[in-house]
């Protein structure tokens, strides 16, 4: 298997992942990070910006806290 295929199967495998741990986490209206402590993601660096103007790891982190709004890349 080439670097890229690994890399994609990787990523699919955190997809999945988020998609059956994280599926407990709930959307917090007042874009308040609370996590969910049951709530679990892959800790793979690829950090975005919540709408709370918080840093996270990456979006399986930003779920697990409740926040479903943000965008790609560290918070300035």
């Amino acid at each position: 298997m080439s670097l890229n295929k690994n890399i994609r199967m990787v990523q699919l495998v955190c997809a999945i992942l988020i998609f059956f741990y994280c599926s407990g986490c709930s959307p917090n209206d007042d874009c308040i990070g609370v996590l969910n402590e049951d709530c679990f993601y892959p800790m793979v660096v690829d950090p975005v910006c919540g709408c709370d103007g918080t840093t996270y790891m990456n979006s399986g982190e930003a779920l697990c806290y409740g926040i479903e709004e943000y965008e790609n890349g560290a918070c300035n």
